[in-house]
């Protein structure tokens, strides 16, 4: 069995790991009230669904992603309904 000598502490390694804890930060909270942030959001479609809009955006002149496509949906039904 192989015995060590003790680790000798660094003044200047304590020194920096409190700055760093005395900097601190913002908590979560406090950076959702920035506008348009952007969230990540998990939604369960059925597969039929999903492979028509695909079909449909492998067939458009225009390159759009799948999530481009969603949030495009999103804005116009929420302009049609709510406002």
């Amino acid at each position: 069995m192989a015995i060590a000598k003790k680790p000798t502490t660094n003044k200047m390694n304590i020194d920096l790991t409190d700055a760093i804890i005395s900097k601190g930060g913002s908590s979560p909270s406090e950076q959702m009230h920035e506008e348009n942030i952007n969230l990540k959001v998990t939604i369960r479609l059925p597969s039929k669904m999903l492979n028509m809009i695909d079909n449909y955006l492998e067939k458009s002149i225009s390159k759009k992603t799948r999530t481009c496509w969603v949030r495009e949906a999103v804005e116009e039904k929420i302009k049609k309904d709510i406002v």
